[in-house]
């Protein structure tokens, strides 16, 4: 019989625990977040987005698809205040993620592993501390599926609507829901009706978007990488979600388990286990969506809960302390494989920060950057090549944003990267603009402008999106790198 005095210790022992995670989350995300929007650009795109419609009362997208409703819901932190609030609601969808996936494993056998390798996954609390879609939306994801083990299935099918208004590609989680109802016993006749009613709620945020951009909208945007390229190139993402070295260690741990997992597989495949079919659809349409478009090793986010669902299924409890041993480190230390400079990549080996480590260090970096392109005296008149996109002017104080003409009239539009975000300093014809084709670098070399570009993202972005190298056409190099940065030099 267990007495009240029992209980109450369990209860303190919960309490010290959740305090325990909580604080270790508190502090691996807090020092980020307090930076900036991120070092993806489109966490400054979102914000600005909202900030639009706000002022405008027209919504226009970040970019394409659109994130309407999550854009809609940055309205009221960027009222109030710029990152700090924005990355704090951000965090709270975290909390709300790690809610709902606590009351779906609580059941299980090593719930507590699973929940603690959950929340300390190192992609998830990057994302965690910018203000990035990916969170918001699985928040609702897991919602919905937590409702529909309750068979609360109304709130399932408007849930998911609501992570499809957050980010399109979470319509993919409309066949693992109608899967689990299928199995579950639930008639067509109640499923179609349903699924109706969640990609309406779903689809109705884009109707803007539709309207301004018809069907465009909608398509798979083109890739700057093709063939054995891409492969590279997605090969490189996937790894980057786990780690080089969890990665191994989790193929390692699935190899030698495969017996076992085949086993309890068709098992639970004979059984009609509505709950497995879910997470394996889950899990495989995420990453079929992945692979097809690969541009961001977090585009497998929502795939990840559902993947360590079925790591609850096969390993037993030895192997997941090892599995999350080694996912979690991935926050801390590193081995990267990028070698070579940005435009001329090479295979490395080499250790290297964590991936939150790396965060909060590039992030630093970024807000030295922004505050050190006023200290560019390499020429009078120049333009600079950054490929950041608007992270560089965006709320920075020392740039005003200009339009293209002010450059030169004679530019082509069409061949410019985020003309929209055009930026110059405040007392020089010094322009920074994100990236722009050969045919449009000739033509202010024409015009007596000096070019430079930044040593990182901009060759990249002149390689593979415009087909050049900046070097090879008198484009020169403007370090930005830690202790080598042209604006460090300036100071020294």
């Amino acid at each position: 019989m267990v007495t009240s005095g029992q209980l109450q210790k369990s209860r303190i022992s919960k309490v010290i625990w959740v305090c325990v995670i909580g604080g270790s989350i508190l502090a691996l995300t807090i020092p980020s977040l307090l930076i900036n929007y991120g070092m993806d650009g489109d966490t400054w795109r979102g914000v600005i987005a909202a900030r639009a419609l706000l002022h405008t009362g027209h919504y226009v997208p970040s970019r394409l698809p659109g994130n309407p409703l999550f854009e809609y819901l940055l309205i009221v932190p960027t009222v109030l205040d710029g990152h700090v609030l924005t990355n704090l609601f951000i965090l709270v969808c975290y909390a709300l993620c790690l809610a709902a996936f606590y009351l779906v494993v609580r059941d299980r056998a090593n719930w507590s592993i699973l929940l603690i390798m959950f929340a300390f996954t190192p992609i998830l609390l990057v994302n965690a501390s910018q203000t990035m879609d990916y969170l918001p939306g699985l928040a609702f994801l897991l919602w919905s599926y937590f409702s529909a083990k309750r068979r609360y299935y109304v709130w399932a099918y408007v849930l998911t609507g609501l992570a499809i208004g957050i980010r399109l590609p979470n319509a993919l989680f409309i066949i693992p829901l109608c899967a689990f109802l299928l199995l579950e016993g639930e008639r067509l006749r109640k499923v179609i009706p349903l699924t109706i009613l969640g990609v309406s709620i779903g689809l109705v945020w884009y109707v803007p978007i539709f309207a301004r951009f018809g069907l465009q909208a909608f398509q798979f945007p083109t890739h700057s990488y093709t063939g054995f390229s891409y492969v590279l190139f997605a090969g490189y993402n996937l790894l980057n979600v786990f780690g080089l070295i969890a990665t191994i260690g989790l193929t390692i741990l699935l190899t030698i388990s495969a017996r076992s997992i085949v086993q309890r597989s068709w098992q639970d495949l004979s059984d009609r286990d509505s709950s497995f079919v879910a997470e394996v659809c889950a899990v495989f349409v995420f990453f079929l969506i992945f692979a097809r478009h690969a541009d961001e090793s977090a585009y497998l986010v929502p795939a990840i809960p559902f993947f360590y669902l079925l790591l609850l299924r096969w390993l037993d409890r030895t192997k997941l302390v090892v599995a999350a041993i080694l996912i979690v480190s991935f926050a801390f230390v590193s081995i990267e494989l990028k070698g070579g400079e940005s435009g001329h990549r090479s295979l490395a080996f080499k250790p290297s920060l964590g991936v939150v480590m790396k965060d909060y260090r590039d992030r630093r970096e970024l807000e030295a950057l922004r505050e050190g392109v006023a200290s560019f005296r390499a020429a009078d008149k120049a333009v600079v090549l950054h490929g950041y996109g608007p992270v560089l002017g965006y709320e920075n104080d020392r740039l005003k944003l200009v339009r293209l003409n002010t450059i030169s009239p004679n530019l082509s539009e069409d061949e410019i990267s985020d003309r929209s975000f055009i930026y110059r300093l405040q007392d020089r014809a010094v322009f920074f603009v994100s990236g722009m084709s050969e045919k449009n670098v000739k033509t202010l070399q024409r015009e007596g402008y000096a070019m430079f570009c930044f040593s990182d993202s901009a060759p990249s972005l002149c390689l593979h999106t415009y087909g050049y190298d900046p070097y090879a056409i008198g484009i020169r190099k403007l370090n930005i790198l830690h202790n080598n940065s042209f604006y460090r030099k300036a100071k020294n």
